[in-house]
C-alpha cells in the first residue's frame, strides 16, 4: 500500500511572522480597518497622544463585536469570523501581525494584553489581565513615531486644525465613519470621485462589482509612453492599482497630435471570486476569474469607444477588440501631411517653431492611391526630410503630379490601408552637367559646387497587392549631401561641416541654406560642456563662416572670422561709452586704440 503523509505547518513558522509586513504605519491601520468592519463596527475613532517621553502612541478603537470574549487566543492564520465574511473575503488571520515589529495593547470586553515581538513569534506567552475599561469593541494602542513627525510638519505651515493627510488617504474611501483626535475624516465616493482632468463615462455592474469608465486628460500621442491608469480597485477603501486590467488609449485630435487614456475603478461590493494576495492584500490573485474580469473590462471599454466617431484606436488596441469578439470598424484612412522634423529623438526646443511660411501649415490628409507615405531613415539631423521638404514647397502642384505626402504614424500600422500606401525608399540629389549627362550629387574635396540645374528623384514603393514601384522627379534649388560616417565620429557639430557639400544654382539663396542647416543638423542636447543657448550660438557662427566663404570667398570668411574674435574679445571689457575703439591688424597683431572720436588715420603702434 503507497504511503501518504498530509501537508502540515512547521511549528516555527510563526518565529517569521515579523517579516509578513513591512509594518509601515500603512499596513497597520489598512489591517485594523479591516478587522474592526468585519467585526461589525460602524464607527471608528482614532486617538494620538504622547507620553511623558516625548513618544508618540495611537490608539484604534472601535464598536464591533470584539476580542477576548470567549478568552480567546490569537492564532497565526486563525480566523474566527462567522461563515459569511469568510466566504465573501476569505480573511488569513494575519493582520494583527502587522503589529509583530512594533508590540501593541490590546483592550477589549474588560480584558488587555501587552504583545511584544516575543509575543507574536511564541516565545512567550500572553497574560491576560482584567483591563481599565469596561468596553464593547476594542482599542488597540501602538507606537507611531510617524504621526508625530506628520504633526509637527502640519505646524511648521501654520494649519490650524490637524488634520493628518496619511490618515485621510487611509480612511476617504473606507466604508465605516472613522474620527480622527474627535474630527471626522475625509469621506468620498470613489467611484464617482474624480481628479485632475478626470472624466467619467459609464457605471456597469459585474459579478458584485461596481465598475465605473473613466478618461484622463489629453496628451501628447507621440509621447515613447502613454499616461496608462489600468484600473484601481477599492477593497473596502483598501485601494490597489493595476496597470493590465485596461491599458486603452485613443488618439482625439490627430490634427493636433491629442490623445486620451482610458481606465477603470472596481468598487467591491461582495466578490468572493475576486482574490487578493495575502498577507497584505496589494495585489490580485491572477486566477480564472481575474482574467474575465479583464476581458470585461476591456469589453466595455472598446464599446464606448466605438460610439465616439472622432476617436481612433491605434492599431494593436483595434485588434485587440476584435479578438474580444466586438465588431468594430477601421479607422478613417488619414494622416497628417508631411513636415520635416528639427531634431532627433522627438526633442523639441522652446525657441525653433514650425515655420508655416516656408513649409506651408499642416493638414489632416485623406489617405488615396496618390498618397505617399514619406519613411526616410532617421539620419543625422534628418537632413534627407528638409531636402525633401525644400523640393515639395518649390514645386507647383502640376510638377508633383497630384502625389501627396503624409507623416507615419506607426500607432496605426496594421490597418488595411496604412499597409496600403506607397512608401518612400529613397530620395537622390541629381545635377545635369554641361555635357547633358545627370549625375549624383555627392560629397567632394570642396564645400560646394555650383551647377545648372538640380533634381531630387523619390524613389517610392507599395506593397499591394503586388509590389509596384515608381519614381518622381522634381526641381531643387540647393542640396546639401553628407558624408554621416564622418560626421558620425564627431562630437563637435562645428566640424562636422567639413563633411558636407553644398550643391547650388545660381538662383540659390544664402539665407535657405542657412535655415536648412541650422534646422536640420544642429542638435545641442549632443553636446555635455556648452548649456543649449551657448552651443546654438557658436554653431550658427560656423554656419555663416561655411555660408561666406561658399557664396563670397575666403577673404570674406577669413575677415567674418577675426571680426568675430576681435568682437569676443572686446566684449569680455567695461569700454567707455564715450569712447571709439580702433583696431588695426599690424605684423601679425592687433593694435587697438581708443580715441575721443572716430579717427581718421592709423594711430602710433
Amino acid at each position: 500500500m503507497p504511503k501518504q503523509f498530509y501537508v502540515t505547518v512547521d511549528p516555527s513558522f510563526i518565529s517569521k511572522s515579523p517579516y509578513f509586513f513591512n509594518s509601515t504605519i500603512e499596513d497597520i491601520f489598512t489591517e485594523l480597518l479591516q478587522n474592526s468592519r468585519r467585526a461589525g463596527a460602524t464607527q471608528v475613532h482614532i486617538e494620538t497622544k504622547e507620553d511623558e517621553n516625548g513618544y508618540w502612541w495611537v490608539s484604534v478603537k472601535d464598536n464591533g463585536c470584539g476580542f477576548f470574549s470567549n478568552n480567546d487566543s490569537i492564532q497565526l492564520g486563525g480566523s474566527k469570523w462567522d461563515e459569511e465574511i469568510k466566504d465573501r473575503e476569505t480573511p488569513a488571520g494575519v493582520g494583527i501581525f502587522s503589529l509583530a515589529n512594533r508590540g501593541c495593547v490590546i483592550e477589549s470586553n474588560g480584558l488587555s494584553a501587552v504583545l511584544t515581538k516575543d509575543h507574536f513569534t511564541g516565545v512567550k506567552a500572553v497574560t491576560l489581565m482584567p483591563s481599565d475599561y469596561l468596553i464593547e469593541g476594542t482599542i488597540i494602542t501602538f507606537p507611531a513615531p510617524e504621526l508625530k513627525a506628520e504633526k509637527e510638519n502640519l505646524e511648521k505651515i501654520n494649519s490650524l486644525v490637524y488634520h493628518s493627510p496619511l490618515i485621510n488617504n487611509l480612511t476617504k474611501y473606507y466604508p465605516l465613519r472613522v474620527l480622527f483626535n474627535g474630527i471626522q475624516t475625509l469621506k468620498l465616493d470613489f467611484g464617482r470621485y474624480t481628479t485632475n482632468n478626470e472624466k467619467l463615462l459609464n457605471h456597469v455592474y459585474y459579478n458584485g462589482l461596481e465598475i465605473y469608465i473613466y478618461e484622463n486628460g489629453t496628451h501628447d500621442f507621440d509621447a515613447v509612453k502613454w499616461d496608462l491608469n489600468g484600473a484601481y480597485i477599492n477593497f473596502y477603501g483598501a485601494v490597489i492599482n493595476i496597470r493590465d486590467v485596461v491599458d486603452i488609449s485613443v488618439i482625439t485630435d490627430l490634427l493636433e497630435k491629442r490623445g486620451k487614456s482610458l481606465f477603470v475603478k472596481i468598487n467591491v461590493v461582495n466578490c468572493p471570486n475576486l482574490g487578493l494576495v495575502l498577507p497584505d492584500r496589494k495585489r490580485i490573485i491572477e486566477n480564472e476569474f481575474f482574467e474575465e474580469l479583464k476581458q470585461f473590462c476591456q469589453k466595455e471599454v472598446y464599446k464606448l469607444v466605438a460610439q465616439q466617431k472622432d476617436w481612433v484606436l491605434p492599431y494593436s488596441q483595434y485588434k485587440r477588440a476584435k479578438e474580444l469578439g466586438l465588431e468594430i470598424n477601421e479607422c478613417l484612412p488619414q494622416l497628417l501631411s508631411f513636415v520635416p522634423y528639427y531634431y532627433q529623438e522627438e526633442v523639441v526646443f522652446d525657441n525653433h517653431e514650425w515655420d508655416e511660411d516656408t513649409y506651408g501649415k499642416q493638414t489632416l490628409v485623406n489617405v488615396d492611391d496618390k498618397t505617399i507615405l514619406v519613411t526616410l531613415e532617421n539620419e543625422v539631423g534628418r537632413l534627407n526630410d528638409h531636402i525633401l521638404a525644400l523640393a515639395l514647397v518649390s514645386n507647383t502642384s502640376e510638377n508633383l503630379e497630384g502625389f501627396k505626402f503624409v507623416e507615419p504614424l506607426p500607432l496605426l500600422s496594421g490597418y488595411s490601408w496604412y499597409n496600403n500606401l506607397k512608401q518612400i525608399e529613397k530620395i537622390t540629389p541629381t545635377y545635369r552637367a554641361q555635357d547633358g549627362e545627370v549625375y549624383l550629387c555627392e560629397v567632394t574635396s570642396k564645400l560646394a559646387e555650383k551647377v545648372n540645374e538640380l533634381n531630387l528623384t523619390i524613389s517610392w514603393k507599395a506593397e499591394t497587392p503586388e509590389e509596384t514601384y515608381g519614381q518622381l522627379q522634381l526641381s531643387l534649388p540647393f542640396a546639401l549631401v553628407a558624408d554621416y560616417d564622418g560626421m558620425e565620429l564627431l562630437n563637435d557639430w562645428k566640424s562636422q561641416l567639413r563633411y558636407l557639400t553644398l550643391w547650388y544654382t545660381s538662383a540659390t539663396k544664402p539665407d535657405q541654406v542657412h535655415s536648412l542647416i541650422m534646422d536640420s543638423l544642429f542638435c545641442p542636447y549632443t553636446s555635455s560642456s556648452d548649456p543649449n543657448d551657448l552651443a546654438e550660438e557658436r554653431f550658427e557662427k560656423a554656419v555663416k563662416f561655411f555660408i561666406a566663404e561658399v557664396f563670397e570667398g575666403i577673404e570674406k570668411r577669413e575677415a567674418l572670422y577675426i571680426k568675430d574674435l576681435i568682437q569676443e574679445s572686446v566684449l569680455n571689457y567695461n569700454l567707455p561709452k564715450d569712447k571709439v575703439l580702433t583696431v588695426f591688424w599690424e605684423n601679425g597683431q592687433l593694435v587697438y586704440s581708443l580715441s575721443e572720436s572716430t579717427p581718421c588715420s592709423k594711430p602710433a603702434s
